[in-house]
C-alpha cells in the first residue's frame, strides 16, 4: 500500500549513454549485454554484467547486490513500474540514448554517438591493472595472525575478516562466525597447474575468437569451470580442512566463501561476482572437495570475467582464496549496514534487515524489508543511537512486528561503529572525508544456534 501509487524509484543517481534494450528476465542468462547497453528488465535479477544503465519494472532493495554493484560501477540504476509498456522507452528501444537518474525523476532521450564516445572516454577505466599475488604461503591461515596486508595471499574477503577479529567493543571482541580460517591462493594455483589448466588459461586469454565473440568466450569460460571442478582435489588440503573443522563435530555445516584479490578491496568491490558454497556432514552432494572446487571455479564466472575486463584488470594476476567458517542454516535474521547516511548529511547508519532467510542482497519479488536510519546520537540515557524506520518488513512470519528489537539495533550499531572506526583509522584507505561520511558495507546475521538471537558480524568491505 505504501508504494501503490508510486511509479518511479531512483536508486543510483548517475548518468550514462548506451543502447536501450528490453530483456525478459527469463532470457537474461542467455542474453549478451555489453558495457554500452542500457537494459530494461521486467523483474529484478540477482546481478547483471557490466552495463551502461539498469531499469527494472519492480522496486529494488537499496542495499541489494544489484544496487551495490551499480553504486560501485557508477551505473545509473532505477525502477519504473510501467517500464515494460512505457511509450517513451518503447519508442527509443535499440537506439543510442542518454539516461540520467535523479532523486525524483529521470531523463531519457535519444543521443548522438560523438557525445557518447566523449563521455565513455572520460568516465570509463582506461589503464590496465595488475594485481599483487603471492602463491608462496601454504597451510591453512589462522586469521587471528593475519590482517589487511594478506589480500595478496588470501583475498580481500578473508583479509577484511581478519581485521574484524581485531575489532572490540567495551573491551570484548565483536562476535564473528565461529571456527574461521582461510585457504590461501597456494592451493588454487597448485590445482590449476597440476590439472594443466594454466596452459588452457594462457591460450584462452589470447585466443582471437575468445576476445571477439561473446558466445565463444562464454563457452570457453564454462569449459574451464567444468575442468576445475572435474579434476581431483589435493588430499593434503582436504585432510587439513577436515581436521581444522573437527570433522563437523561442533557444527554440522561450514560455509566456503570466495575470497579473491579482485574482490572486497577499496578500488574494486566485486560484490556478488563470485560464488560461495556449503559443505555438510554426511552429505555426498555437499562435500568439502565439492565446495572448494566450486568456489575456485567461480573465479571464471562469466559475470566476474566481464566486470574485471571492464575495469582492465589483468586476469592472469587474479587468484581465488577461500574464507571458511561455520554456516547459518537457520538464521533468525540477515542484513546489511552502510556506515554512512544515504539520505541526508546527519551522522547515521543505514540498516536493511530481513526475517529469517528472506534475502537482503538477492531480494524476493514483492517482499519488503525493514529499512532503518540509525542516527549516531540519542536523547535517551545509556543509548548511543536514535531509530527511524523508513520501511517495515512484510514477511508474513513477523505478524507486523519489526525484525530486530530496539535493544538489538543498539547493540548492532555499537559493533558497526567499532568496525567503521577500525577501517577508518587503522586500515589504509584513500578517503579524505570526515569520519561520518566514510562508508563501510557490513553484512550481519542474527542466529540462535549458540545462544539466543546472537548478532554476528560476518563481512566488511569499503563503500564509496
Amino acid at each position: 500500500e505504501l508504494y501503490e501509487n508510486q511509479n518511479y524509484q531512483g536508486l543510483n543517481f548517475e548518468e550514462n549513454y548506451g543502447y536501450l534494450k528490453k530483456v525478459e528476465i527469463t532470457e537474461l542468462e542467455d542474453t549478451y549485454l555489453g558495457r554500452h547497453d542500457i537494459v530494461v528488465l521486467n523483474s529484478i535479477p540477482n546481478d547483471v554484467s557490466v552495463v551502461a544503465g539498469i531499469i527494472t519494472t519492480e522496486f529494488q532493495t537499496p542495499l541489494s547486490h544489484l544496487n551495490v554493484l551499480s553504486h560501485n560501477r557508477n551505473t545509473p540504476n532505477m525502477a519504473l513500474r510501467d517500464g515494460w509498456e512505457n511509450e517513451q522507452i518503447n519508442a527509443l528501444q535499440d537506439q543510442l540514448v542518454y539516461l540520467k537518474v535523479s532523486v525524483d525523476t529521470f531523463e531519457l532521450r535519444a543521443a548522438d554517438l560523438e557525445s557518447a564516445k566523449a563521455f565513455w572516454e572520460l568516465n570509463e577505466p582506461q589503464n590496465e591493472i595488475t594485481l599483487d599475488i603471492d602463491i608462496a604461503l601454504n597451510g591453512l591461515v589462522n586469521l587471528e595472525e593475519a590482517n589487511y596486508t594478506f589480500v595478496d595471499k588470501i583475498g580481500g574477503k578473508a583479509a577484511n575478516f581478519a581485521e574484524l577479529l581485531n575489532v572490540s567493543y567495551n573491551g570484548n571482541a565483536i562476535p564473528t562466525p565461529e571456527n574461521a580460517f582461510a585457504i590461501p591462493f597456494y592451493y588454487y594455483d597448485q590445482h590449476i597447474k597440476e590439472s594443466g589448466l594454466d596452459v588452457y588459461i594462457e591460450q584462452m586469454l589470447v585466443d582471437e575468437e575468445f576476445i571477439s565473440s561473446p558466445v565463444a568466450r562464454k563457452g570457453m569460460l564454462e569449459e574451464l569451470q567444468k575442468q576445475i571442478k572435474a579434476n581431483p582435489l589435493s588430499e593434503e588440503l582436504e585432510n587439513l580442512v577436515r581436521e581444522r573443522i573437527n570433522n563437523f563435530e561442533e557444527f554440522p555445516s561450514f560455509r566456503f566463501r570466495s575470497s579473491t584479490n579482485a574482490e572486497d578491496i577499496e578500488a574494486f568491490s566485486g560484490a556478488g561476482l563470485y560464488d560461495s558454497f556449503s559443505a555438510k556432514k554426511n552429505n555426498s552432494d555437499k562435500t568439502i572437495e565439492t565446495a572448494i572446487k566450486k568456489v575456485w571455479a567461480s573465479l571464471w564466472n562469466w559475470r566476474a570475467f566481464e566486470e574485471r575486463s571492464y575495469y582492465k584488470i589483468n586476469h592472469s594476476s587474479c587468484a581465488m582464496g577461500i574464507l571458511v567458517h561455520r554456516s547459518f542454516p537457520q538464521e533468525d535474521a540477515n542484513g546489511v549496514v552502510l556506515t554512512k547516511n544515504l539520505y541526508n548529511s546527519n551522522d547515521a547508519f543505514i540498516i536493511n534487515v530481513q526475517y529469517g532467510e528472506y534475502s537482503i542482497v538477492f531480494p524476493e519479488t514483492d517482499i519488503v524489508n525493514d529499512q532503518i536510519i540509525l542516527y549516531n546520537y540519542s536523547n535517551i540515557e545509556d543509548k548511543n543511537f536514535s531509530i527511524e524506520y523508513v520501511t517495515f518488513s512484510n514477511a508474513p512470519e513477523l505478524n507486523g512486528q519489526t525484525v530486530l528489537t530496539n535493544a538489538e539495533l543498539e547493540e548492532l550499531g555499537n559493533y558497526c561503529k567499532a568496525v567503521k572506526q577500525r577501517f577508518y583509522n587503522d586500515v589504509p584507505n584513500s578517503c579524505e572525508c570526515i569520519e561520518k561520511f566514510f562508508g563501510v558495507d557490513i553484512e550481519f546475521k542474527i542466529d540462535s544456534d549458540v545462544e539466543d538471537r546472537k548478532i554476528y558480524i560476518k563481512q566488511a568491505r569499503y563503500y564509496k
